[in-house]
Parts: C-alpha cells; structure tokens; sequence
C-alpha cells in the first residue's frame, strides 16, 4: 500500500469523528455569544474529534474490523458526553 494510499484510509477512518464533532462544536460554541464563535468553534472540534477519533482507532484494534456498530455507539456516548460537558455552564 502505497502512502497516498494509507492517507486516503486513515482519512475515511475517522471521518465520522470529525464530522460528528464538527456539528455537535457548533451546538456547543452557540451556547455562548461572546463574539469569538468561529474560533470556539474549531476549538470545540478539536476537543471532540480527537476522543472521537482515538474511540474510532480503538475499536479497529480491538474488533478487528472498522465500521462495527459497537464502536458507532461509543463514539456517540463519548462525543455525546463530552458535548454536554463542555457547554455546561461555568460559575
């Protein structure tokens, strides 16, 4: 396999992550209208995909195969939970 070829894998791989990430940051960065939103945004997507990709990454190594629905599922429990953490409100 070549290495565009691997990129191109690796890419798909994680996919879900980021995009599920990309859309539950949005929810997220809007809970608070400071002005900074765009920047909040990214930042909140970087806090979400990078779980979300390692939970995607694990569940290849421990089933052996991507795309199980087990490992769907915890990428939506912990994005999920890392979502409603980090819009909390802070006092």
């Amino acid at each position: 396999m070549d290495v565009l070829t691997a990129l191109s894998h690796l890419i798909q791989l994680v996919a879900p992550a980021w995009s599920a990430g990309a859309l539950l940051a949005g929810l997220v960065a809007a809970r608070r209208r400071d002005g900074a939103w765009p920047r909040r945004w990214a930042r909140e997507t970087l806090w979400l995909a990078l779980p979300g990709s390692a939970v995607l990454v694990g569940g290849l190594v421990l089933t052996g195969a991507d795309g199980r629905i087990a490992t769907y599922g915890a990428l939506v429990l912990l994005q999920g939970a890392l979502a409603a953490w980090r819009a909390r409100p802070r006092g």
